[in-house]
């Protein structure tokens, strides 16, 4: 199977080859409320970007990197709630390797996962075009591989236009598209300004969000 696809405009670009990964946070963009059509209908919900940088071999122990020798990386997107069924609290304990307490789940800074390592595995859709996370696991492991890719945290409700104009134009598209990025400081906000990295999120039951600083990941 190869591992290069083409998108619309006939960019090629390299496709994460399917593995288990050691896997580094290293980027939370918050998207802001998007709107997404599925079999239950329209729905807008606040949405979060988590991606890691991957580390790993192949079954010759030769390390899986792109051709310019950098780690690959993948992406998950995520419904910003701690709710019981949300897939953002399953992956988020799974990579804890414990459940959250009550006291927990009432408000968690999403920020604490940055930099953070786990277990990730990564699998090919039917198409073969497209690297998805299947699963997220706890790292147990003592050696942790060196950070390669720059931790990268956007807030909408303070963006750091240093960022956000480092972004692809389909991801600027979406942001802008955001009811929040109507509402933020956008000419206020300059590139040297530091990212407020405090995205709370909340059981959706919750009507205040809380923000535990002390609280370990």
């Amino acid at each position: 199977m190869s591992l290069t696809a083409t998108d619309k405009g006939g960019t090629e670009f390299a496709i994460t080859p399917e593995n288990t990964y050691i896997g580094r946070c290293y980027k939370i963009l918050d998207m802001g409320t998007q709107t997404s059509t599925g079999m239950f209908g329209t729905k807008e919900q606040h949405k979060v970007m988590i991606s890691w940088e991957l580390f790993g071999e192949d079954d010759n122990g030769n390390p899986i990197i792109m051709e310019d020798g950098r780690p690959f990386s993948v992406t998950q997107w995520y419904t910003v709630s701690l709710h019981e069924k949300s897939k953002l609290r399953a992956d988020l304990e799974a990579w804890r390797g414990k459940k959250f307490t009550e006291d927990e789940l009432a408000g968690f800074d999403l920020s604490k996962v940055l930099g953070q390592y786990c277990m990730i595995q990564v699998v090919h859709d039917e198409s073969g075009k497209y690297a998805n996370v299947n699963s997220i696991m706890a790292y147990k492991g003592k050696d942790k591989p060196e950070p390669v890719n720059p931790n990268v945290v956007f807030d909408i409700d303070n963006p750091d236009m240093e960022i956000f104009n480092a972004l692809s134009d389909n991801m600027k598209t979406k942001i802008t598209a955001a009811p929040e990025w109507k509402g933020s400081k956008t000419e206020a906000a300059k590139p040297s300004q530091p990212v407020k990295e405090d995205v709370v999120i909340t059981d959706i039951n919750e009507e205040e969000p809380i923000n535990l600083d002390d609280i370990p990941f």
